[in-house]
């Protein structure tokens, strides 16, 4: 005779708001509740408005497993980031996970150097050595369109990475990957 697993008890959207606050505030996780709406908007594939909107709508069960393990991970102290897979970084959004650093807001400040000292009419040619997310060759792309740059990293994964995220530079061929 085979047993059978009772099925899950029907989780709401708000439900899962409030384990998710409970358990990130639990974990001593600063802004909790916005990192959980996050998560869920992430997770869910849908807005902040929609969650509030829709908050007595039932999640199904695979749903509610993804959320709560991603929950359970950041509770864990990964980085947020990384669980979402992307980061903002001059106005972009950059694909992030383990193989590269998470781009950081005083990193946007050596970008706005370069680009103030470097505001030429002939061409400027930039090498980002150690790309990681090659967020800064794009963002310096983006900011020096005549500029020639050129991102490249030892590490295969991150030169990976950066390559997915040349394309939101601002052309085509602005930001050589190699």
């Amino acid at each position: 005779m085979k047993l059978v697993a009772p099925a899950p008890k029907a989780t709401t959207r708000s439900a899962l708001l409030r384990a998710g606050v409970s358990l990130l505030s639990d974990a001593g996780i600063p802004n909790a509740e916005n990192e959980a709406i996050w998560i869920l908007e992430f997770a869910l594939g849908t807005s902040r408005l929609a969650l509030r909107l829709e908050a007595n709508q039932t999640v199904a069960p695979s749903e509610q497993d993804r959320v709560m393990k991603l929950f359970a991970r950041r509770a864990a102290r990964e980085p947020l980031q990384y669980l979402l897979g992307s980061q903002e970084f001059c106005g972009l959004d950059f694909l992030v996970d383990r193989s590269v650093l998470i781009p950081r807001p005083e990193t946007e400040l050596l970008v706005e150097q370069v680009v103030q000292r470097n505001h030429r009419t002939w061409p400027l040619i930039i090498a980002d050595i150690g790309t990681g997310s090659g967020c800064i060759a794009v963002a310096l792309a983006r900011a020096l369109p005549t500029a020639v740059l050129y991102a490249t990293d030892r590490c295969c994964p991150a030169h990976r990475g950066a390559e997915c995220n040349a394309p939101r530079g601002p052309g085509p061929g602005a930001v050589s990957c190699w």
